[in-house]
């Protein structure tokens, strides 16, 4: 099921901003390799 962007780290936990500056350059990079996970793609 689709996440809202805003919320997408609800239910998980809170991240800190430096988390979810590594979080999204990680998921940048899967995106960019098609490697896309449920949990992530928006």
């Amino acid at each position: 099921h689709e996440i809202p962007g805003n919320n997408k780290n609800q239910g998980i936990r809170k991240y800190t901003v430096e988390e979810e500056k590594i979080i999204k350059e990680l998921c940048d990079d899967l995106e960019k390799n098609d490697v896309i996970y449920s949990g992530y793609s928006e």
